[in-house]
């Protein structure tokens, strides 16, 4: 009877395993549609490159981050550190468009926006504590200046887009 119940545990815990692994590719996937989707549908040129290479999904498993999706680990590196508040920086060759300069317009850290973003995932702690959780952010600090004061879409698009862009990547186990 021992031997019965000990091979219905581990047949249980390789189950679980597998769906755990099967759901955790699907998320996977899922977190690259969403950048792409957010890479896609922005609405700014890149200067300096920091925000469009830390768009970034953290996924958590039961409360603790199992793993991260960034964009910059497929694109070109940015071209400098963030613009700091009140610091004017020309840049011949910007990471996107024509030679231009920029006023730092918000407090920033001081980090690559790719760094920022790990950071902010690695500390986060989802208020899911059971099953799967998806976070995804930039690590600029001026992306909410993009969407608030420039009306710019960084990111509002693709949250409203991310239901149907996850359940896309849902699909049967052997399918």
């Amino acid at each position: 009877m021992e031997d019965n119940l000990k091979a219905y545990d581990d047949g249980m815990m390789r189950a679980r395993r597998l769906i755990r692994d099967h759901l955790y590719a699907a998320i996977e996937r899922a977190c690259l549609g969403l950048i792409d989707h957010a890479l896609k549908e922005r609405e700014f040129d890149g200067f300096t490159g920091n925000t469009q290479t830390s768009y970034a999904c953290g996924i958590y498993y039961n409360g603790g981050l199992m793993g991260m999706v960034i964009s910059g680990n497929s694109m070109k590196k940015p071209v400098r550190i963030k613009v700091r508040k009140g610091e004017r920086v020309y840049l011949k060759n910007p990471y996107e468009g024509k030679a231009r300069a920029v006023i730092g317009r918000v407090d920033v850290d001081g980090e690559l926006g790719a760094e920022s973003a790990v950071d902010f995932l690695s500390s986060y702690q989802p208020f899911v504590k059971t099953g799967f959780s998806v976070v995804m952010t930039t690590g600029t600090e001026y992306s909410e200046y993009l969407e608030n004061v420039r009306n710019l879409n960084v990111l509002t698009d693709t949250f409203k887009s991310s239901k149907g862009i996850m359940l896309d990547e849902l699909k049967p186990m052997g399918s």
